[in-house]
């Protein structure tokens, strides 16, 4: 099976053409309307190829979005378990000031956004994400 994924682009190349060639010369021998069968039978390697180009990217698109929700959650766990630990450390400042107070609302403001960041990763904001930075590195 392998292999024929890796070679499954020249298999269909290859079927396409003996379709376009040999459905034709099949059905209708006829030289006058040749043509017109050969027509025929590429519309027809043209709705299978639309056909299988669908189901490809629908299950690309499956795996993906089973990948991102992998990534997601062991990025959840790890980062809120570190974060938990910031949160506990901030909480038990005792006798703080204003200015130490409006801080440590800042930092728990921050650490719950990051947590809500990674509730929201998905396909979709990876693809965002794409569109906003490009292939920046």
């Amino acid at each position: 099976m392998p292999w024929l994924l890796k070679h499954v682009d020249k298999i269909l190349v290859l079927l396409f053409a003996l379709i376009i060639i040999g459905v034709p010369l099949l059905l209708d021998p006829n030289p006058d309307q040749l043509w017109q069968t050969t027509l025929l039978s590429s519309l027809l390697v043209v709705l299978i190829y639309l056909l299988f180009i669908s189901q490809v990217k629908k299950w690309e698109r499956a795996i993906r979005e089973q990948a991102v929700q992998e990534i997601r959650r062991m990025l959840r766990d790890v980062v809120n378990n570190k974060l938990s630990v910031i949160m506990i450390n901030a909480s038990l400042a005792q006798a703080i000031s204003d200015e130490d107070a409006r801080k440590l609302r800042s930092v728990m403001d921050t650490v719950q956004t990051i947590s809500d960041d990674l509730e929201n990763l998905s396909t979709d904001s990876l693809d965002l994400w794409h569109k906003k930075y490009g292939n920046q590195r």
